[in-house]
């Protein structure tokens, strides 16, 4: 639990109290996203006290009156950004836009003191058990190992649904990926899944580009300067179809715009720091009819898309083994929010069972 900017502690809280709508969820496994990180050094900003994480998978152990989708004993991964299904933005097949999602948000824990704990996007997975809406669970009947599944909730959503979602990839189409952590294997994978051509990661870890190797990425550069000669070489000068930005810095945007091609797009799926600001001249969005497009959360539905990645994963055609980085405990969990030390892909969490 992060109590001021750059300061985390392991404390004992309890789950709140049950609502007609709530279930209470044992965790098994939680993904270690970047975005963690962020709200703790205070690049996110967010209330404190507040627990980290906002993906994982786990098991209901108990469920509120007026619950109807999920009963005891079923594995459920959770959503980061639940949705309503009949608001304004659902309605128009954009549930990742639900206006409802924040009211589903309650303070998942409660202190000693009876102070109400929230967690990161109404979750707080860095937890043993927590209670939620069951509007921010999906049930998934797989035997898939628990550390896969921890991280479909937000990296795959994301980084798989950005390329079958957003970019609607076609078949033969180039792709460059900036940035190979677990969100950009994930989009290379959705890329692969759809017969991209060329596809182009760029990170300037030798760990990360060897891992990109593994999971369909063509070709390998440490840095967009690297890379193109290459990708002019295999776009008969004129960059890729699409970009995906998986970091979400100027210097990133920067470097991934000369890479497309006029009429291309650049997907920006990295969450920015506050306060960034794009530098992209604005006449060359005119003069070469490029797209800069925001995602959120890949643009998924997470009752439509988490069964369909778990069912990619069961036939092979996504792997989520080679996502997955370092496993430590919850000691472990300091050292890699704190020091930076994991490796290649997510870090995750592994939760006594």
């Amino acid at each position: 639990m992060s109590s001021a900017i750059d300061q985390i502690a392991i404390e004992d809280l309890e789950p709140r109290p049950m609502g007609a709508r709530d279930v209470r969820v044992r965790l098994e496994a939680s993904g270690l996203c970047h975005t963690d990180a962020s709200v703790l050094s205070g690049d996110i900003p967010g209330e404190r006290p507040i627990v980290l994480g906002h993906e994982g998978v786990g098991v209901v152990e108990a469920v509120g009156s007026a619950t109807t989708r999920l009963s005891v004993g079923q594995r459920v991964i959770l959503s980061a950004i639940p949705s309503c299904g009949t608001c304004f933005y659902c309605s128009r097949a954009q549930p990742y836009l639900c206006e409802r999602s924040r009211a589903t948000r309650k303070p998942s824990f409660v202190a000693a003191d009876g102070t109400a704990v929230h967690g990161v996007s109404g979750l707080g997975t860095f937890a043993e058990t927590m209670v939620v809406d069951e509007a921010a669970a999906v049930a998934v009947d797989t035997d898939l190992p628990a550390d896969q599944l921890s991280v479909v909730g937000c990296a795959v959503l994301t980084g798989t649904g950005a390329a079958l979602n957003t970019a609607d990839l076609q078949p033969g189409q180039t792709v460059a990926v900036i940035g190979a952590g677990g969100i950009g294997l994930a989009a290379i994978q959705g890329a692969r899944i759809r017969n991209a051509g060329a596809i182009v990661a760029i990170d300037p870890s030798e760990a990360a580009r060897a891992a990109a190797l593994t999971v369909g990425a063509t070709h390998v550069f440490e840095s967009g300067a690297a890379a193109a000669d290459t990708i002019g070489a295999l776009t008969a000068g004129r960059g890729v179809d699409t970009a995906f930005d998986c970091v979400g810095r100027p210097t990133t945007l920067e470097a991934a715009w000369p890479l497309v091609r006029k009429g291309g797009d650049l997907v920006v799926i990295g969450v920015p720091v506050a306060g960034d600001h794009n530098p992209i001249p604005m006449v060359e969005l005119v003069r070469n009819a490029k797209r800069i497009v925001g995602v959120m959360y890949g643009s998924s539905s997470m009752h439509r898309d988490i069964p369909l990645f778990v069912r990619l994963a069961e036939t092979g055609q996504l792997d989520l083994g080679a996502l997955i980085g370092d496993h430590v405990d919850i000691e472990g969990m300091h050292g890699v929010l704190c020091g930076g030390h994991h490796g290649a892909g997510r870090t995750v969490i592994d939760w006594p069972s």
